[in-house]
């Protein structure tokens, strides 16, 4: 979906992400996240180009290394199950 009819969705329809949500998993496709997340020591912190905290900044995908945590998946009945 392109984000001028996302933006357009979200002023029209606020629940269309629900609703597509519930009728994926209706249909049997149920949804699944893969986690990543973006760690560095303090050492790195401290050398790193401005402070990592300040939330005024993104951090570029290269600057700071992706660690993989896991993949979850929902089941038919609606739990949370572990797929690596």
């Amino acid at each position: 979906m392109l984000a001028e009819q996302a933006a357009n969705l979200t002023a029209t329809d606020p629940d269309y992400g629900l609703r597509d949500l519930y009728n994926a998993i209706a249909e049997g496709n149920f949804p699944s996240w893969t986690f990543y997340i973006q760690v560095m020591t303090f050492e790195e912190a401290e050398r790193f180009r401005w402070n990592p905290f300040d939330l005024t900044k993104v951090r570029l995908c290269e600057a700071v290394q992706w660690l993989y945590l896991q993949c979850k998946d929902f089941t038919a009945s609606g739990e949370l199950k572990k797929l690596s």
